[in-house]
């Protein structure tokens, strides 16, 4: 059972509580009693002063109580009800107790305070939530003639003054967030305060400031912080000062923090959002790169802050606003003209991302029709809040992708909503889904939605399971472009036929018509194979060619015993000529020479040694 919310006006004001423990409180809301059976309840009562806690009698009759005790709940109240939940039978006030002596303690305190932290207090009353303590802050370090603005703090429902236990404000410069240097726009109100209901400052500034930043553990001692974070605390602004609010401490200090968040969201074919969030103002820039192009692959649509229309100036290949800010998301919007990557580079001041799609041809888009009845099959009418969800189990899980679309249209029952448009849908397409829906302030609906095969489905289950004889032919290539492949490309039969172009990055080539790249002509020609016209094996070299003119018996070379043969295979000699020598010059060694002279030959020897000559049938000298 849900708890329920109960307000009553009891018919009796209690002047006087008698607790159990004798002690004797004055209630600060008529008294409820409730006989009945419940689980749970939440009760709400007109209040006449602060409410501090709950007072319980179970045993409450005839309206008195024999004696009531504290009861554990968490209470709320403004101005004038107070807010409990109960869990249990009997009657039920709220209790204030017992205030400070304003009149005997405020000077006192005021004093105290002043002397002990520092601080110039304004104005210092008592309420039913404690007190309410406004002040104004010296900076560290400084004579307080020399500050030009206060900074001013109002602490309300402060429960007791030595809960405000420091209290600075230092001038910083610069800190440090994510390893950037920025410029600090305010003052630094630092506070070590406990038990307080809220705290209103007012700190003075110099520029803009887009953003409120918190250090949780702000060092009183060095006046100074090592961990800022970025809150998103509300806060407005003048000239002079900024204001803002919170409910807990240590230090807070006003920048304008520049941020560039990137959200994409392309749509093939349709229009391609990418959501950008920025802070701070500075020049926003929007062009095409890594080969995109606007005007041919996106177009320009709009750029929106929020709901409104941004005027831009065109620039090469791109889009630029000057002085650009927006409190809210900004929108930028091209249509996708062709398919493939697309790149955007943003850049917002001195800060850059980018924006990267991959267009197919096939919209990652799922349309998704249903019936939608009540508990008694009634066909609805009207718009509704719905989520969705896909999951790869049909039942329990963890959701694989989540979007929610406000105010679907339904009409007789029927309605129809596009998936995909807020939050990519870059699922692997290739296995099983279920679609689960959810309407606002309901629970998920069952059993999940089993998803059928869509003629884009079986397109893509084709191309994941490919394996088919003559089912794509040279019309379904474009090649008009670079065409690569990621892979090998076996050729089991016909002809590549480059025409008068060329081939290139041949690494092993077999024939004399193959290209070939520098650096395997160089590992042939100086190893040595059969391919480069040399055949190198067991020891010996020997030449050939691939018309065999020049064979094994033409040259070969035998590098076990250094010998060369010309004519023969087998040379008995350091240089065996089978077949005829033809000499045109001269032939000379260490130790003869025969020389062809202009009117004779001549044969001569060096030294002593004489020239014999010698035939079968005698010698001469």
């Amino acid at each position: 059972m849900k708890a329920s919310k109960l307000t009553m006006l009891a018919i009796l004001l209690f002047l006087t509580i008698g607790f159990a423990s004798a002690a004797t409180l004055k209630p600060s809301t008529k008294y409820i009693n409730i006989q009945t059976e419940f689980e749970e309840l939440s009760v709400t009562l007109e209040k006449t002063s602060y409410v501090d806690l709950i007072a319980h009698c179970p045993d409450f009759a005839n309206s008195s109580c024999p004696a009531w005790e504290i009861y554990n709940t968490t209470i709320t109240q403004n101005s004038s009800h107070v807010t409990f939940n109960v869990w249990e039978r009997g009657a039920f006030i709220g209790i204030s107790l017992p205030r400070i002596n304003v009149t005997r303690n405020l000077t006192q305190i005021k004093a105290m305070l002043e002397n002990l932290r520092n601080i110039t207090i304004t104005s210092l009353d008592e309420t039913s939530q404690g007190l309410l303590l406004e002040f104004t802050l010296p900076i560290t370090g400084m004579q307080k003639i020399m500050q030009v603005s206060d900074a001013v703090i109002l602490i309300e429902g402060l429960k007791n003054e030595s809960n405000l236990k420091n209290a600075q404000r230092v001038q910083l410069h610069n800190i440090t967030y994510n390893s950037e240097i920025i410029e600090m726009r305010t003052d630094v109100v630092a506070l070590e305060v406990e038990n307080f209901s809220n705290a209103q400052i007012k700190v003075p500034k110099e520029g803009v400031v887009n953003t409120i930043m918190k250090c949780s553990d702000w060092d009183f001692n060095l006046s100074n912080c090592v961990s800022w974070t970025p809150t998103t605390i509300s806060f407005t602004q003048d000239d002079d000062f900024v204001y803002f609010n919170v409910t807990s401490f240590s230090a807070y200090g006003g920048v304008e923090l520049t941020v560039l968040t990137i959200q994409s969201y392309p749509q093939v074919g349709d229009i391609w959002t990418t959501k950008v969030i920025t802070k701070g103002t500075a020049n926003l820039s929007i062009v095409g790169v890594e080969g995109t192009i606007f005007g041919e692959d996106l177009v320009f649509d709009s750029l929106r802050c929020e709901d409104t229309t941004i005027d831009v100036i065109e620039i090469d290949n791109g889009i630029m606003v000057e002085n650009y800010t927006c409190d809210g998301t900004t929108y930028h919007n091209v249509q996708v003209i062709t398919s493939g990557k697309h790149s955007q580079r943003i850049t917002f001041g001195d800060i850059v991302g980018f924006s990267r799609n991959l267009a197919n041809e096939m919209p990652e888009i799922i349309t998704v029709e249903g019936k939608l009845t009540n508990s008694t099959d009634q066909n609805q009418n009207g718009t509704f809040n719905i989520t969705f969800r896909l999951y790869d189990v049909a039942t329990d899980g963890i959701p694989l992708w989540i979007e929610t679309h406000e105010e679907v249209h339904v009409e007789d029952g029927i309605f129809s909503q596009r998936l995909g448009n807020e939050t990519a849908l870059t699922l692997d397409w290739n296995t099983q889904y279920y679609l689960e829906l959810m309407m606002e302030g309901d629970q998920n609906m069952t059993p999940r939605i089993n998803l059928s095969s869509t003629p884009y489905a079986n397109s893509a289950d084709r191309a994941f399971n490919l394996s088919c004889t003559d089912c794509i032919d040279e019309t379904q290539i474009d090649t008009a472009d670079e065409f690569v492949i990621e892979g090998i490309l076996n050729m089991t039969s016909a002809d590549i036929s480059m025409h008068s172009n060329r081939v290139i990055n041949l690494s092993d080539p077999v024939a004399p018509q193959d290209a070939a790249t520098m650096a395997y002509v160089d590992a042939q020609s100086m190893g040595g194979s059969e391919s480069a016209g040399w055949s190198n094996s067991s020891g010996y070299v020997y030449l050939t060619t691939y018309t065999d003119e020049v064979n094994l018996t033409s040259l070969y070379v035998n590098n076990s015993n250094s010998r060369v043969g010309i004519g023969t295979y087998n040379p008995q000699a350091e240089l065996h000529v089978v077949g005829n020598l033809n000499v045109t010059k001269n032939i000379t060694s260490s130790s003869y020479r025969i020389e062809d002279a202009t009117d004779s030959i001549v044969i001569s020897a060096t030294g002593s040694k004489p020239i014999v000559l010698t035939t079968d049938r005698g010698t001469w000298t």
